[in-house]
């Protein structure tokens, strides 16, 4: 595939999580081709992890396997002498933007987590100031309970032993 060639992936899973080794799962949404034949089947999925360092090497790893694939169905020239140096060059140079497009959407998809976790504390502050009680604590008035012990009984096949119940009386 030519530099800067692009194809349709869906993301299977996306959580918005703290935790920083979220798993990810994008699928290929129609078959992917190049000089006439299918270079990426639809379907096919490619399975990371949502941190920038494991983002850019998952990147770096598909990219390597994209190019050398692309540079083994380059022209090889007079007997074949060059298939592997293509192979090689495909891989090097698919590694490289396979890395640079994995830290890029890496960093698009936090910059847009943050900018949603923080638009969130906003909305959550301006509710709790509206609220109706001035910004100020409501007043909890503690709950009337009254206890009674029960007796040991047997309720079935179950010895349930002697012991308090809590009842809430008011609230």
């Amino acid at each position: 595939m030519p530099l800067g060639s692009t194809f349709r992936v869906q993301l299977e899973n996306t959580i918005l999580s703290s935790d920083s080794n979220q798993p990810v799962i994008a699928q290929v949404m129609e078959d992917t081709f190049w000089r006439n034949s299918v270079l990426i089947p639809e379907g096919a999925r490619a399975i990371g992890s949502a941190t920038s360092g494991k983002s850019t090497l998952l990147g770096n790893s598909i990219g390597a396997g994209i190019g050398a694939g692309i540079g083994a169905m380059v022209d090889p020239g007079p007997k074949g002498e060059g298939r592997i140096r293509n192979v090689f060059v495909g891989a090097a140079a698919g590694s490289l933007i396979g890395a640079g497009a994995g830290y890029f959407e890496h960093s698009l998809l936090e910059n847009r987590e943050n900018e949603a976790y923080e638009k969130g504390q906003k909305e959550g502050l301006k509710e709790s100031v509206g609220s109706g009680t001035g910004g100020k604590s409501p007043v909890l008035i503690p709950p009337r309970i009254e206890s009674r012990f029960v007796d040991e009984q047997v309720r079935g096949n179950v010895y349930v032993p002697p012991h308090f119940e809590y009842v809430i009386v008011e609230g």
